[in-house]
C-alpha cells in the first residue's frame, strides 16, 4: 500500500542508502522516468511521476514491481509497495508502450509545511542491466528530483514545466540521434536546459570517467555515451541546446542501452523558480538505414488573432515509408494548433499543415515550441527519427488608429481605439523628434527597440484611449515635428508586448519665429561672434495677431533648458513679418556654447515662445599620433546622410578645407601627426528641418579649436628629498609638517611638462593615495600640513601634457621625534594642582602604552594597558584612595617611528605621592 509516514533530513538520507543496499540485486527494472508538479492551493501541489519499466506489474492496477519512494523535502515520504488506498494517490496507470518497455503513471498529492526552496525526489533500488554507459547498472539506484520555490503567496499557482515527450528513444549505429523533450511551461516562464550526470547511491552524482578500463562491476561509474565504443579516434559529439533543448548524439558507435540525464531550470524575471531532472534511455542498435530528412519553417512569430499556417514535411533518403507526427507544448495548451497531414503523397513522403490563431490570452514574452518528428519504417531494422524543434513567438496585436494633435494649450492630445485584448496591463507611450527613419518593422519586432530613436514618456492603463503629452511642462520646441507610437503590455509571468502602433505626428508653432541658424562667426574670448537668423511664422492670421510685432531673444550659457531671464539679450520690433538676421558680438565662444531663445508678441500680447536653438559646439580627444574632432547641438536641424560637414583645419598655418564627412556623421579622426603637433579646427555643419512648416538647409559653423596629439614617452623621473629634522631641536609646540623638494635631472628634455603628483602612505600602510596634483612645471617642492604624524613615505611623479607619468619607484620617508618624560611627583589633593600622574611636557609620537604602579613592597596596585594616554589619579586599580608615600613604575611605550626597531621602549623610575 502507500504509506505516509514524517522522516528528519538525516533518517530519509539513511532511507535512501539503507534501500540501496536492503533490496535484491535481481531487481533490474528502472530504465527511466519524469516527475512535474501543480501548485493547486497555497501549500499543496499535485505531483505527476512517470516511471518506465524493463518489466510489468504483478497485478492489475499497480504501478511498479518493486518497493520504491518518493521523499518530500519537508520529511514526508510515500513508500510505493502495489496498493493504491493512500489518500494522497490520485490515480494509478499502466500502459506497455513498446517491448519489455511499461509506462507507469501515478498522481499524487502533498501539503508542504512552510516557504521556500522544497524538493521532491523519486528513488527506486536498482536500474535495469547491461546499461552500456553506467559501470555495474544492476547494483546502481536510480534517483530523480524536482526542485521548486514555494512563495507565500502565489496568485497564479505556478506549474513546473512538462515534458510531453517520453525519455525513451532509438538511435542506430552511425546516425546522428536527435531528442526533444518537448518541455514547456503552462504559465509562460522562460526555461533552459543544461546537461548533468544521473544520480546513484545517496542521491550523489555518479563519477564521471572516460573510461570503464579497470573498474569492478559494482562500481559507480558514468561515461557520457559519445565515449562508448571503439568509434572513431576523436569521441563523437554529445551536446545539448540551452534554448531549444535540442540533443544531438552525433553519432552512436556501439550497440546498447544508454542512459543520460539532464536539467530542465524554470525562470521568472531572473529568478529560477524549479528545477526538473530528466533521467532517460536510449537503445542503440545497428542498422544500414539512413534517417529521414524534415523541413520546418524558421522561426516565427505572429499577433494574437491573426492566423498562422506552415507547411511541414519530410522525406526519406531510402525511400521507405516515412510517417510525420507532432508533439510540443502549442499542441497541449488551451486553443492549441492543429496539424493535419496531407493525403496522397508517395510513401516515402510526408506533409502537413500547420494552422494556429492564438487568442490573446496566449500572448507572452517566451516562445512556443511545436516539435515534430519524421519516422521511418525500415523492414527487420532500426527505424530512425529525426526530431525538429520551431518557435512560434506570439505579440500582441498592435493598438490601432493612433492620431496626434495640439491643443488649444500648447500640449499635444494623442488618441487611439479601444484595444481588443482585454488582459493587457498598460499602453506605453513613445515620442521621438525629427527623424523616424530608424523604424525597422519585421514580423519579430514587438515593442519599441531602443535602436529606433524612441523614447518612452509615460503610460496609461490599457482600458484607456487618450494622453495628453505636455513635455513635462516645458514648453515644446516649435519648428520640430514631434512623433509618436503606443505599445500595449502583458503581465506577468507571462509577459510580452504588442507590435509597435502606426507613427502619428504633430508640430507646434506655425505662429512662433523659429531661430533656424546660430553659426560661430569668430571665435574668440572677449570679441567672440554668433549669426542668428530667425524664420518669421509662415503661418500667421495678421487679423488675429495684428503688428507691432516684439522678438526677445535670450542667451545662455552651454546646453540648457531655456530660464528665459528678466533681461533680453536683444529686443527688436517689425510692422510686418520678415526674416530676419541678428549677430551676438562680444561674447566667448572659445570656452562655451550658447543655447539661444526667444518670445514673440502681438501689439504687445505674448503669442508664444520659442524653446532653443544651440551653437555648434566642437570638441577634441587627444590620441597618439592623430586627434579625433566632435560636434554637438540641440536644435530644430537634423542632420542627414546627403549632406556633407566641411572638416576645416589649419596644419600650417592656413586654414583650409581637408576632408567631408556623411551627416549622419558627427565626428572625425585626423591622422599622421607626430607629438605635440599643433592642429586648428573648425567644421562647417549641415542640417535640414523637419517641419512642414520650414524649408532648406541650415549651415552652421562651430567654434575654431586649437588642440594637439599627444605622445606615449613618459618624462623624467624627479630626484625626490624631504627636509630632515633635528630632534634636538625640535619644538613640538608647532604644527607637524612634511617638506618634500626634488629637482630634475640636468640632461633632462622637459619641453611638455605639464606637473607633479605626489603620492602618500602611512608607513605602515602597503599602497600609495594620490595626495595632491601641481598643474605647474615650475614647482620643486610641496608641504605635507595638517597631519598628525611625520611618519609617511612619499613618491613624486612628473606628468606631461600627454598625461604621460614618470616611471619613478623612489620611495622617500620621514620619521617622527618622539618625546615621553614623567614628573617624580603629583599632589591628588583636590586641589586642582599636579592631580595626576602625567608624561611633562605633552609626549610626541605616542601610540600606546601599558602602565603598572607597585607600592614600595613590590606590590602591583594599579595598571592600564594598551591606552592611548597615561594618566594615574592615585586610586588602586580597585578604585581605592592610596595613601601618600613612595611607588614605583614601569611604562611600556609604543611609539609612531619609521624603523620597528625604534617603537618599544621601556621607561623604569619612582614616583612621589604628595595627599597633605
Amino acid at each position: 500500500m502507500f504509506r505516509k509516514k514524517k522522516l528528519s533530513a538525516l533518517k530519509t538520507l539513511l532511507l535512501i542508502v539503507f534501500a540501496w543496499f536492503s533490496h535484491r540485486a535481481d531487481a533490474t527494472h528502472i530504465r527511466a522516468a519524469d516527475l512535474y508538479g501543480k501548485r493547486i492551493s497555497s501549500s499543496t501541489y499535485e505531483f505527476t511521476l512517470t516511471i518506465y519499466t524493463k518489466t510489468a506489474s504483478n497485478a492489475t492496477g499497480v504501478a511498479v514491481l518493486y518497493p520504491t519512494s518518493v521523499f518530500f523535502s519537508d520529511g514526508d515520504t510515500l513508500n510505493l509497495d502495489g496498493s493504491t488506498n493512500d489518500p494522497e494517490v490520485i490515480t494509478v496507470n499502466e500502459v506497455q508502450i513498446r517491448p519489455q518497455v511499461y509506462k507507469n503513471t501515478i498522481v499524487f498529492r502533498h501539503t508542504f509545511s512552510g516557504t521556500g526552496w522544497k524538493t521532491v525526489t523519486y528513488l527506486d533500488e536498482n536500474r535495469n542491466a547491461d546499461i552500456k554507459n553506467i559501470a555495474g547498472s544492476s547494483f546502481v539506484p536510480f534517483q530523480i528530483e524536482l526542485g521548486f520555490l514555494l512563495f507565500p503567496s502565489d496568485v497564479n499557482n505556478n506549474t513546473t514545466p512538462i515534458l510531453s515527450y517520453d525519455p525513451i528513444d532509438d538511435a542506430a549505429v552511425g546516425e546522428t540521434y536527435f531528442h526533444n523533450p518537448g518541455a514547456y511551461d503552462p504559465d509562460g516562464d522562460s526555461i533552459s536546459f543544461s546537461l548533468s550526470v544521473p544520480r546513484g547511491p545517496g542521491g550523489e552524482l555518479l563519477n564521471k570517467v572516460n573510461s570503464f578500463d579497470g573498474l569492478s562491476s559494482n562500481e559507480t561509474a558514468y561515461m557520457d555515451p559519445n565515449r562508448v565504443g571503439s568509434g572513431p579516434s576523436v569521441p563523437t559529439t554529445f551536446s545539448l541546446d540551452p534554448i531549444r533543448g535540442d540533443l544531438v548524439w552525433d553519432y552512436p558507435v556501439e550497440e546498447g542501452e544508454y542512459n543520460i540525464a539532464f536539467l530542465v531550470d524554470e525562470w521568472r524575471n531572473g529568478v529560477r523558480l524549479s528545477r526538473t531532472r530528466r533521467d532517460m534511455q536510449i537503445f542503440v542498435r545497428d542498422s544500414e538505414n539512413d534517417r529521414p530528412i524534415l523541413y520546418i519553417p524558421k522561426d516565427t512569430c505572429v499577433a494574437a488573432t491573426k492566423e498562422l499556417n506552415s507547411l511541414i514535411a519530410a522525406k526519406d533518403p531510402d525511400e521507405i515509408d516515412v510517417s510525420l507526427t507532432n508533439f510540443g507544448q502549442v499542441f497541449e495548451i488551451n486553443n492549441p494548433a492543429s496539424f493535419t497531414l496531407i493525403n496522397g503523397l508517395p510513401d516515402d513522403t510526408a506533409a502537413g499543415v500547420f494552422q494556429w490563431t492564438p487568442d490573446c490570452n496566449q500572448i507572452q514574452t517566451q516562445p512556443y515550441q511545436a516539435q515534430f518528428r519524421a519516422s521511418d519504417t525500415y523492414p527487420l531494422d532500426v527505424s530512425l527519427t529525426t526530431i525538429e524543434t520551431w518557435l512560434v513567438y506570439v505579440n500582441g496585436p498592435a493598438p490601432e488608429n493612433l492620431t496626434a494633435s495640439v491643443n488649444s494649450s500648447n500640449n499635444i492630445a494623442l488618441t487611439w481605439d479601444s484595444y481588443d485584448c482585454t488582459n493587457a496591463s498598460v499602453i506605453s507611450i513613445y515620442r521621438a523628434e525629427c527623424d523616424t527613419s530608424a523604424i525597422n518593422r519585421t514580423a519579430c519586432t514587438s515593442g519599441v527597440p531602443a535602436a529606433w530613436g524612441f523614447m518612452k514618456i509615460g503610460e496609461v492603463d490599457a482600458s484607456q484611449t487618450f494622453f495628453l503629452d505636455n513635455n513635462g511642462g516645458n514648453p515644446f520646441n516649435t519648428g520640430i515635428q514631434y512623433h509618436y507610437l503606443i505599445v500595449t503590455e502583458f503581465p506577468l509571468p507571462k509577459g510580452g508586448e504588442s507590435y509597435a502602433s502606426n507613427v502619428a505626428s504633430a508640430e507646434l508653432g506655425s505662429e512662433i519665429p523659429v531661430i533656424t541658424q546660430a553659426s560661430v562667426i569668430n571665435t574668440d574670448t572677449n570679441n567672440g561672434t554668433i549669426e542668428l537668423h530667425i524664420t518669421a511664422p509662415t503661418a500667421i492670421d495678421g487679423g488675429a495677431y495684428p503688428p507691432p510685432y516684439t522678438y526677445e531673444i535670450f542667451r545662455e550659457e552651454g546646453f540648457v533648458e531655456p530660464t528665459f531671464p528678466a533681461t533680453p539679450t536683444y529686443t527688436y520690433s517689425q510692422s510686418t513679418l520678415k526674416d530676419t538676421t541678428y549677430i551676438d558680438t562680444n561674447i566667448n565662444t572659445e570656452d562655451t556654447n550658447y543655447t539661444y531663445s526667444l518670445k514673440f508678441y502681438s501689439d504687445g500680447n505674448l503669442v508664444g515662445t520659442f524653446g532653443k536653438s544651440t551653437s555648434t559646439w566642437l570638441q577634441a580627444l587627444q590620441n597618439i599620433g592623430s586627434i579625433t574632432i566632435g560636434w554637438s547641438k540641440e536644435a530644430p536641424w537634423f542632420y542627414v546622410d546627403s549632406l556633407y560637414h566641411v572638416i576645416w583645419a589649419d596644419t600650417s598655418g592656413v586654414l583650409e578645407i581637408i576632408d567631408s564627412v556623411p551627416g549622419n556623421q558627427s565626428n572625425y579622426t585626423l591622422s599622421g601627426l607626430t607629438a605635440y603637433d599643433t592642429v586648428c579646427f573648425w567644421v562647417e555643419t549641415k542640417g535640414v528641418f523637419c517641419s512642414q512648416f520650414l524649408e532648406g538647409i541650415s549651415i552652421n559653423n562651430t567654434q575654431e579649436l586649437c588642440t594637439y596629439a599627444l605622445d606615449s614617452i613618459p618624462p623624467c623621473a624627479p630626484d625626490v628629498s624631504l627636509s630632515i629634522l633635528d630632534c634636538a631641536f625640535f619644538d613640538p609646540n608647532q604644527p607637524l609638517e612634511n617638506i618634500l623638494s626634488w629637482q630634475l635631472p640636468v640632461d633632462c628634455d622637459s619641453f611638455d611638462l605639464a606637473g607633479f603628483k605626489i603620492y602618500a602612505r602611512r608607513v605602515q600602510e602597503s599602497g600609495f593615495s594620490l595626495l595632491a596634483t601641481l598643474q605647474d612645471p615650475e614647482a620643486r617642492s610641496f608641504t605635507h600640513d595638517n597631519i598628525d604624524t611625520r611618519t609617511y613615505c612619499y613618491r613624486v611623479a612628473a606628468f606631461d601634457l600627454s598625461a604621460n607619468e614618470s616611471l619613478n619607484n623612489e620611495i622617500t620617508c620621514s620619521d617622527n621625534c618622539e618625546y615621553f618624560e614623567l614628573p617624580n611627583v603629583f599632589t591628588p589633593n583636590n586641589d586642582d594642582i599636579n592631580e595626576t600622574f602625567v608624561p611633562f611636557p605633552v609626549p610626541r609620537a605616542v601610540k600606546s602604552l601599558d602602565l603598572q604602579i607597585y607600592n614600595r613592597w613590590g606590590k602591583l596596585v594599579y595598571s592600564a594597558s594598551n591606552t592611548s594616554t597615561l594618566e594615574w589619579d592615585g586610586r588602586a586599580s580597585d578604585g581605592s584612595v592610596l595613601s601618600s608615600g613612595t611607588y614605583y613604575y614601569v611604562v611600556e611605550v609604543i611609539f609612531d617611528k619609521l624603523n620597528p626597531e625604534d617603537r618599544l621602549k621601556e621607561y623604569k623610575g619612582w614616583i612621589q605621592l604628595v595627599r597633605e
